[in-house]
């Protein structure tokens, strides 16, 4: 009889084939169509296409989610500049969660991915902002300058970009049925814009689920070994952590894979009073 526990790792598995869909996506010859990924923070969405892109023997550039407006432009420009003989050159933008709550940060964004001229555009620089780039970048940036203009231009044509965030992107249809106005609506629909121009995988996942994605992932991969490696019992300490997290599952503060690590820290420190820290650290004391 299949335990809670089994059915929680099941239905993981369901969610990393999802997943694997990017590698079919970024192999695929001729491909230009963006990603997507929307899930709750703290699974490893990072780490997961990492290792999805090394074994497609691809590579990626990355850029934080929290970048500036202008710094997203340069990078791009850096990007386009070095590999200017290059088919497709693929963009990690992760955690983009500054970025999608800027309208026209978001606006630009959506021309980024299928815009009339496919480029990014910025107008507003100057001297003064030109030397605070380094040496590189500046090149970069006054390749795409266009003579007699202000600012620069970077086509994003060659560009196949791979966004990860923790915020779930509108449909056309919610964003018709909203009841807000002005800017809200403004950048509810650029997000919706985005949407459609992407390959979208949201990975739904109550704690339930995010259990058996937390289990699969500690199984296929060490990270908590570094902080329990003077305890010949790793394995059993790390059922120990799983199995209070499966108990506690509904009233964790934070319920992700930097828990665990962290769970594994205090363990070490305190092996006798471990499970009081554990309460007192990691559980909403008022929900439990």
């Amino acid at each position: 009889m299949e335990t809670s526990k089994q059915k929680f790792e099941k239905e993981a598995v369901g969610q990393m084939k999802r997943l694997k869909e990017i590698k079919n996506v970024i192999t695929r010859v001729g491909n230009k169509r963006h990603i997507y990924v929307y899930s709750p923070p703290g699974i490893g969405k990072s780490h997961y296409i990492a290792d999805l892109f090394e074994e497609t023997g691809l590579s990626f550039s990355k850029i934080s989610g929290s970048v500036s407006f202008p710094m997203f432009g340069v990078t791009l420009a850096g990007l386009n500049f070095q590999n200017q003989d290059a088919q497709n050159i693929f963009v990690l933008v992760d955690d983009c969660e500054t970025i999608l709550s800027d309208v026209n940060f978001t606006n630009s964004i959506k021309n980024v991915l299928e815009g009339k001229d496919r480029s990014f555009q910025y107008n507003k620089m100057s001297s003064a902002w030109l030397k605070t780039l380094t040496e590189v970048q500046r090149k970069a940036v006054e390749h795409h300058q266009k003579e007699g203009r202000v600012g620069f231009e970077v086509p994003t044509d060659k560009f196949i970009f791979i966004f990860l965030s923790n915020t779930k992107l509108p449909t056309d249809k919610e964003v018709k049925n909203m009841r807000v106005s002005g800017r809200s609506k403004e950048l509810s629909a650029h997000r919706a814009s985005i949407r459609s121009r992407c390959k979208t995988i949201d990975l739904d996942m109550n704690r339930d689920v995010m259990w058996g994605w937390l289990s699969l992932v500690l199984k296929d991969h060490d990270i908590i070994g570094d902080r329990l490696s003077d305890y010949p019992n790793k394995e059993e300490i790390q059922e120990t952590i799983m199995n209070w997290l499966f108990h506690n599952r509904k009233y964790t503060v934070e319920f992700s894979l930097r828990t665990v690590q962290k769970m594994a820290e205090s363990y070490a420190i305190n092996p006798e009073s471990y499970e009081g820290y554990w309460e007192n650290e990691f559980l909403d004391q008022k929900a439990a």
